[in-house]
């Protein structure tokens, strides 16, 4: 399906497993909010995964973020692709996240953070960027997130900005390539 309607799949926690959303371009408001089972999740087409989207999602473990998406936003104030706030709210297991360079969208106040709770709390270790035609990561985009462990940037990267990975106390490994 292209589109999952917002609360499309709400609670419904017998989904399990590997969720594989590859066709759908837009993955509405609480589209799996509350779906338990899932251990993982890969969009490939979204352009848009709506507020609290995947909110709930105890297992899920591992999430990889279309090149599409371009930033974080508020769903109503969006016009542009985006991921929502608290997409990733309540995801306890989430761990690995696979996403593209994201950008701070113009009039909006988001950050990487604000995709877990308004608190930025985040069990993320592992926080991979896929190669994309970026060469910039924008300042204090993905910074404030004390649990990373390993940062992989591509090597078309040729400037971090500043407070990117801010208090990123837990960060042992960064890789290049």
């Amino acid at each position: 399906a292209e589109l999952i309607d917002n609360r499309a799949f709400y609670h419904c926690e017998k989904i399990s497993g590997k969720l594989d959303l590859s066709n759908a371009e837009k993955i509405g408001n609480s589209a799996f909010e509350e779906c338990k089972g899932i251990t993982e999740v890969i969009t490939k087409k979204a352009k848009i995964i709506g507020d609290l989207a995947f909110s709930g999602c105890s297992s899920l473990e591992k999430f990889t973020i279309s090149d599409n998406i371009y930033g974080i936003a508020r769903a109503e104030k969006a016009d542009s692709e985006y991921i929502g706030l608290n997409a990733f709210f309540k995801c306890t297991s989430l761990e690995e996240i696979v996403t593209p360079v994201l950008h701070k969208i113009p009039n909006q106040p988001y950050f990487f953070n604000d995709i877990f709770d308004s608190d930025g709390n985040s069990n993320v270790k592992i926080l991979k960027f896929t190669k994309t035609q970026e060469t910039e990561i924008p300042q204090n985009i993905f910074g404030n997130i004390a649990t990373y462990t390993e940062i992989t940037i591509p090597r078309n990267i040729n400037t971090i900005g500043m407070f990117n990975f801010k208090s990123c106390k837990n960060l042992k490994d960064v890789y290049f390539g």
